[in-house]
């Protein structure tokens, strides 16, 4: 299962034992990668979330990668659940 299925997973997980269920459907995940050298990644409102190939070369291939991409998208995550988008949007 890639990186992000299993983040988006727990997130659900976490978010339907702490009584936020209303908050997860609201949400349409889904990642993407754009071919840019940026390292960047960021998160649109209801879940949409960017990652640069810039910043998956940055993280790499070897040992430890993986997580590194997972923190990455981790990240992004939690910007979604806070709904920081949004609030800069407004």
């Amino acid at each position: 299962m890639k990186i992000s299925e299993r983040l988006i997973q727990a997130t659900k997980t976490y978010l339907a034992r702490n009584n936020y269920i209303d908050l997860w459907r609201q949400m349409q995940w889904e990642v993407n990668v754009v071919k840019s050298n940026q390292v960047n990644a960021f998160c649109m409102p209801g879940g949409k979330i960017i990652v640069y190939t810039g910043m998956a070369n940055l993280v790499g291939l070897g040992k430890g990668a993986d997580d590194e991409l997972a923190a990455v998208i981790g990240h992004e995550i939690g910007h979604a659940i806070a709904r920081h988008a949004n609030e800069r949007i407004s």
